[in-house]
């Protein structure tokens, strides 16, 4: 008799710590659902700094753990400036913006956008370098503040309404993960 009974105050002590632990999963997502939402919404912003030219950001890649870890630097190719941004979707302006960071060596925490920019050989961030800051010309620079503006004016509203419902805009319905 004694063990079943301690065998019945092991299971519901075992379910007292489940619903705790339940509970308190509970409580925490709800508390920071406005959080995941604002999350989802934006882009963390590029910190950036002018420069007339790249010599500051060719020097990173003579440091000796950056000539370890690239074999060899590969320049990207010539950017046009003059790309037609009318016509492009919200993902479209999101991943030109982003490229002149990539262009620089912007290394990317978004997984996504990292996952997107390493298929290009050219894609080389640097690293382990904690005073690094983009480096943008005043022409890319312009670029970035246009591709900006464009998104803010073309995509302000995530969502439309249809039939009487609101939904999602789906310029915006892209998976991160």
């Amino acid at each position: 008799m004694q063990k079943q009974s301690k065998i019945s105050n092991m299971k519901t002590i075992n379910q007292k710590i489940i619903f705790i632990i339940l509970s308190t999963t509970f409580f925490i997502g709800c508390s920071n659902k406005s959080d995941r939402k604002e999350k989802a919404n934006s882009m963390p912003s590029v910190e950036f700094e002018f420069a007339k030219d790249k010599k500051q950001l060719a020097g990173y890649y003579e440091l000796d753990h950056m000539k370890e870890w690239y074999k060899e630097r590969v320049l990207p190719p010539k950017f046009d400036f003059n790309i037609d941004l009318s016509s492009k979707t919200y993902i479209e302006l999101l991943l030109l913006q982003n490229e002149i960071y990539a262009r620089n060596g912007y290394l990317f925490m978004d997984a996504a956008i990292r996952g997107y920019f390493n298929q290009f050989k050219w894609y080389q961030p640097v690293f382990d370098v904690p005073e690094f800051k983009v480096l943008l010309t005043e022409e890319e620079s312009k670029f970035v503040n246009k591709v900006i503006k464009i998104k803010e004016g073309k995509f302000n509203d995530q969502f439309i309404n249809q039939n009487g419902l609101k939904l999602i805009n789906p310029d915006f319905a892209f998976n991160r993960i």
